[in-house]
């Protein structure tokens, strides 16, 4: 389904929703407990309604990481937003694991710390930085990149995925290399990868962690938001590292041909996939 679409459906859900609040003299902000998680929303923003009503963002991708992971594991990930997939992944990793989140913008990482922080128990697993994953050390920090999808309509949303560009006021650009071996890592399990049309950016600048480590990468496939030589050559980067693609909705193997993927995904549309090596 067009991600166009799917905001249009939370729109929709959104308005009964804050109307029947606003009937009862509630607002959109809300402190709730999802699945043993505890999570500050804004029920005007996507992810955030995604988590009040269905307990977690992204069901099917979660699912899958209890699959690939264990007590003990190490992830990474790029682009946590306000924390919809680093909370439910440091509660798999368990008391032994580790999860280190980045994120860029001002907005997201300010709801990340605090969602983080009203669920004591998994605090010691997680490791925050606000930062953009580059492709390289000299590569200029963005002044604003998208991390809002906002339900309420207005004229400065992206055209075909409807978020909004946010500050990164107070972010670094650090490369995966850079930030894998600033910590010494002795392991990596998984990679979760959601940068909406960087990824290409990301993988560059994380060669030599991919080939040491051989991690498991969750990711998404947009080709709509690439310009078309950085998701053909993010492709072949992959196929050179020897990786293979699984469509995780469809259950089926992808081939890593960057014409015949980009024809095979609708417009507006994205593919979740699990890269693995």
């Amino acid at each position: 389904m067009r991600t166009a679409y799917k905001i249009a459906g939370a729109r929709l859900a959104y308005n009964c929703i804050s109307f029947a609040r606003e009937f009862v003299g509630k607002t959109d902000k809300v402190t709730v407990k999802r699945r043993g998680i505890v999570w500050e929303l804004d029920l005007a923003e996507g992810i955030d309604l995604a988590i009040f009503l269905f307990g977690a963002y992204e069901w099917r991708t979660i699912n899958l990481y209890k699959k690939l992971l264990k007590p003990g594991s190490c992830v990474i990930d790029v682009g946590a937003n306000i924390g919809s997939h680093t909370l439910p992944l440091a509660e798999i990793v368990g008391d032994g694991g580790k999860v280190i989140a980045f994120e860029p913008t001002e907005f997201a990482f300010r709801k990340l710390m605090r969602n983080v922080t009203l669920n004591p128990p998994l605090l010691e697993r997680i490791e925050l930085q606000q930062a953009m994953i580059a492709a390289t050390r000299s590569d200029p920090l963005e002044s604003e990149i998208y991390s809002s999808w906002p339900l309420t309509t207005a004229n400065d949303l992206h055209k075909q995925h409807l978020g909004r560009l946010m500050t990164t006021a107070g972010a670094v650009a650090v490369t995966l290399d850079d930030a894998v071996a600033n910590r010494s890592l002795s392991k990596l399990d998984l990679i979760k990868l959601d940068v909406d049309g960087n990824e290409h950016h990301v993988l560059s600048g994380a060669t030599k962690t991919l080939e040491k480590f051989r991690p498991a990468i969750v990711m998404e496939f947009a080709p709509y938001l690439y310009r078309s030589e950085d998701f053909e050559n993010m492709i072949l980067l992959l196929r050179g590292l020897g990786a293979r693609v699984l469509d995780i909705t469809r259950h089926r193997p992808l081939p890593l041909e960057p014409k015949a993927l980009a024809a095979a995904i609708p417009e507006g549309s994205s593919w979740n996939v699990l890269v693995q090596f």
